[in-house]
């Protein structure tokens, strides 16, 4: 036996006043941010940032072979590639395009 089906919660008007506020919250302290997340782009981080996140993985890596051996830093490395992998999965599923649902049929008004 299953449980019954919850049925959708609907905010009342203080909550969506305050769902509201902190909208407007965000937009003025992320702009940008909220922009991006408005037209359903991720957030692309600029080139000193990915140099110096590339820099921490390598630095990451030598770390776990010099302190575990070359299991661990096998490990660590199939990890990294599996986090680089797994973002450019996300940034390729936001990427695509947006289904819309089809307008409904006009109603056809019965002349008789």
């Amino acid at each position: 036996m299953t449980p019954p089906e919850p049925e959708p919660s609907h905010l009342t008007v203080a909550e969506h006043r305050q769902l509201e506020e902190l909208e407007r919250q965000l937009v003025l302290q992320f702009p940008e941010l909220a922009g991006d997340l408005r037209d359903g782009r991720l957030p692309v981080l600029a080139p000193p940032e990915r140099t110096a996140a590339f820099v921490a993985a390598c630095v990451l890596l030598v770390t776990a072979v010099l302190i575990g051996g070359l299991g661990l830093g096998a490990a660590m490395a199939f990890s990294l590639a599996g986090t680089v992998l797994a973002g450019a999965g996300l940034r390729r599923w936001a990427r695509r395009p947006v289904r819309r649902p089809d307008p409904p049929d006009p109603v056809a008004e019965d002349r008789t």
